[in-house]
């Protein structure tokens, strides 16, 4: 937790946050975004980690209503980059296209790669800065407020920050969001046949 201080984004101005540069090389650490809907909505939960993007599981009202498996913090620090949500980019322009995926680790970060996660009191923003393909990749992540269904909301941002036009290919998303009705005890205790059952 490097510093503490007040974002100049318009969705978090005036809240205080913490900012943590390059946040998946840091000791791991977790943490719950508030389950609020406003006085009209319906309350989601959100369960965060400082590694990939973050969101490691999400549903509403308890584990048992989940839409993303909820992990014990153990096993999410090493599953929230597989798992959890993903961008994959294929950068066009040059010879070769580059493919790249942000917000992952680099161990010895030849391309200078600069990551930051902001945490607030209601969401959570990622950046994700490649200077070699000029591109930076920002997402957020809040609770839908004061409607009738219960969200977690997804901001995802891809901003050319180079000198020349960016041609690109994206895929993004989830791997797997699990089948309503889908009980944790049965996912824990019986893993194969609730697979199968939903693969049916």
């Amino acid at each position: 937790m490097e510093k503490r201080k007040v974002l100049q984004n318009k969705q978090m101005q005036s809240q205080a946050a913490f900012t943590l540069r390059d946040y998946n090389a840091k000791a791991p650490f977790a943490g719950f975004l508030p389950g609020i809907g406003g006085k009209f909505g319906i309350p989601t939960w959100a369960f965060y980690v400082n590694r990939g993007q973050g969101i490691c599981s999400f549903g509403t009202q308890d584990k048992d209503h989940a839409l993303m498996e909820y992990l014990p913090a153990t096993q999410a620090y090493q599953l929230a980059n597989h798992q959890g949500f993903r961008t994959f980019l294929k950068i066009h322009g040059g010879r070769n296209p580059m493919l790249y995926e942000p917000f992952q680790y680099a161990r010895k970060n030849p391309l200078q790669i600069e990551q930051e996660m902001t945490v607030s009191a209601d969401r959570i923003l990622l950046r994700d800065h490649n200077p070699q393909a000029g591109l930076e990749t920002t997402v957020e992540f809040f609770s839908l407020l004061n409607e009738n269904v219960g969200g977690l909301m997804r901001i995802l941002t891809l901003q050319n920050a180079g000198p020349r036009p960016l041609e690109l290919e994206v895929a993004d998303g989830l791997p797997v969001l699990l089948p309503f009705g889908l009980e944790e005890d049965g996912l824990k205790n019986r893993r194969y046949l609730m697979e199968a059952f939903m693969g049916t």
